[in-house]
């Protein structure tokens, strides 16, 4: 790969962590996912790893979307929704 700029290198590429977020598999409401911790409450879906192709459809399960503190619970930013099982 060839990156071509009138910048030095060293400010396109200062901002690059050493050490990468490890991604870690959970599985929310029956659909595994591959989740990002972001902080010490938040994940973030990187990836759907479902066989079922309705789930990439979900908007819960995007890769973007930013779970509270316990990632098998709610987004974050959706209402809690109770399910009788």
């Amino acid at each position: 790969m060839i990156h071509y700029t009138l910048l030095d290198p060293e400010t396109v590429w200062e901002e690059w962590p050493s050490k990468p977020i490890p991604l870690e598999q959970h599985t929310i409401n029956g659909v595994p996912l591959l989740m990002r911790r972001i902080d010490q409450q938040s994940w973030r879906v990187e990836q759907v790893l479902s066989t079922d192709p309705s789930d990439f459809l979900l908007p819960q399960y995007q890769p973007g979307v930013i779970y509270g503190l316990n990632p098998e619970l709610q987004p974050a930013e959706a209402p809690a929704v109770l399910t009788m099982s």
